[in-house]
């Protein structure tokens, strides 16, 4: 599973070249489509899940929490475009951005006592693929064999 994670100007393009798995994604004008302007309070999110399969092609907007799970061997290129002056950043994983939040602010943020949100934040040792949910119920909790290129 790569990690979830957020472009701040870049579209990400995914091309499928073999195996299979889904593709998960907030999207904030779906969600403010189906509930109108005058209820929007705060930033809202509806879920977009797409399944991936050979030869199928993903586009993830900027500033669209996204992940990528396999079902099996799933075999991805991603690349992207408008990339200039692009952040990405890591939701989950080893050096994600929450695990800034230190005492007091990770409490203020998640609403759990500080000892809880670092022992959650600072589990994943894993920065970029990380095992996903098929993995952790067989009870294979670490990723292995995993390559970024």
């Amino acid at each position: 599973m790569k990690v979830p994670g957020i472009n701040s100007r870049a579209i990400t393009i995914a091309f499928i070249l073999k195996g299979s798995g889904y593709i998960e994604m907030a999207c904030p004008h779906l969600s403010s489509q189906q509930k109108g302007e005058q209820e929007r309070q705060g930033a809202r999110y509806h879920r977009v899940s797409s399944e991936l399969r050979h030869s199928t092609v993903s586009i993830v907007p900027a500033g669209h929490p996204y992940a990528i799970v396999a079902n099996e061997d799933l075999h991805v290129v991603c690349f992207e475009i408008n990339a200039r002056g692009n952040h990405q950043y890591a939701l989950a994983g080893k050096n994600n951005i929450y695990s800034n939040l230190k005492g007091v602010a990770g409490e203020l943020a998640f609403g759990t006592p500080t000892k809880e949100c670092e022992r959650v934040l600072g589990a994943q040792q894993e920065e970029i693929l990380v095992a996903g949910p098929k993995e952790r119920r067989e009870g294979g909790g670490r990723s292995r064999g995993y390559e970024v290129a």
